[in-house]
């Protein structure tokens, strides 16, 4: 059956199904083999479509390794790339590629023992986000304050990150200016 029409290779193939026997299971086998290579193949998506996605993907595993010595490597691969078909992509590796810029700050705070490591963290995951991200981490923030028992505390942070890190503090500087401007009785309403 090998110049037979793809109908004629499926009929072979149900017809081989329908009337299975255990001692023919090899037959069967074959004819499923013959049937899946006649099975149209999968679209490929448009090479704009493909380039986006593999941009897409690019961009994953620089955010996962933002903070790591992959994460300059992987920004040096994509410097050279033409973002201006995929704007919202480039404004996301601007982003990025500032936070990378300031990977020396980053990692002169985690050593500060001033700067609470639960609050760099919060940090880094707040500048790293996406926009939409970025909002949801924010609200999380607000559930987090809502007893006020930690607000002292992250406010205090803020107040550090300041005066000591202004670069760090320039990353979020409208969002915790609002938050260092309010009094701590109506800070459920900054976030």
């Amino acid at each position: 059956m090998a110049n037979s029409s793809p109908d004629a290779e499926r009929n072979h193939y149900l017809s081989h199904i329908l009337r299975f026997e255990p001692e023919n299971l090899d037959k069967l086998m074959d004819a499923r083999r013959r049937f899946r290579k006649q099975a149209a193949p999968e679209p490929t998506p448009p090479p704009h479509e493909a380039r986006r996605l593999h941009l897409e993907n690019q961009m994953l595993c620089l955010e996962a390794t933002l903070f790591s010595p992959e994460g300059a490597r992987r920004r040096d691969q994509l410097a050279h790339i033409e973002w201006d078909a995929f704007p919202l992509l480039q404004q996301r590796y601007q982003q990025l590629d500032a936070l990378l810029a300031l990977s020396g700050v980053f990692a002169r705070a985690a050593r500060d023992a001033e700067l609470d490591g639960d609050f760099l963290i919060w940090l880094k995951r707040l500048a790293a986000a996406p926009p939409q991200a970025m909002k949801q981490w924010r609200g999380f923030t607000q559930a987090y304050f809502q007893d006020g028992y930690y607000l002292a505390e992250f406010a205090a942070q803020i107040n550090y990150l300041h005066t000591t890190y202004p670069e760090l503090y320039a990353l979020q500087a409208e969002w915790f200016d609002r938050i260092r401007q309010r009094p701590a009785r109506s800070w459920k309403t900054v976030f």
